[in-house]
């Protein structure tokens, strides 16, 4: 019988990146550290081509805000094949997951996997937790394209 534990430790090896190992500690670590400063609201994006952190704005859009998040921080894995965050077809599709492994906080509706902060996974980067909140606040708020 595998223990618990070492089906975790197969399931996070299957979804990360390329096949590689993921350190769930080290990302977590990753993230705490990986905080974005803020620049350029009117576009959305830091000056780096990241999204800006903070809170939700009420023009956060999937052109304006989110589409930045998912380049910054998952289509490096999720370009094309099963799952492809360049589109929000694709996003809406996967939205429960999603947002269960985003998220600070377990969201109404998530079970035990995928945790907060699963995702993403891999060497980085990582978003600052208001990065987090303010994807949430986006899907919570519809999707807005």
């Amino acid at each position: 019988m595998t223990r618990p534990s070492t089906a975790f430790a197969c399931l996070l090896l299957l979804v990360a990146c390329d096949g590689e190992s993921t350190d769930v500690d080290a990302a977590v670590a990753a993230d705490d550290a990986g905080s974005l400063d803020g620049g350029a609201a009117d576009s959305g994006m830091a000056d780096s081509g990241s999204p800006d952190a903070g809170a939700m704005t009420a023009t956060d859009t999937w052109a304006s805000w989110a589409q930045g998040f998912f380049t910054t921080y998952c289509t490096e894995c999720h370009a094309g094949g099963r799952r492809d965050y360049t589109t929000i077809t694709e996003v809406r599709r996967d939205l429960e997951g999603i947002s269960c492994g985003v998220s600070t906080i377990v969201e109404e509706g998530c079970g035990s996997f995928p945790p907060p902060r699963q995702f993403p996974v891999g060497d980085g980067p990582f978003p600052s937790d208001e990065e987090r909140t303010r994807l949430i606040d986006w899907i919570n708020a519809g999707l807005p394209e």
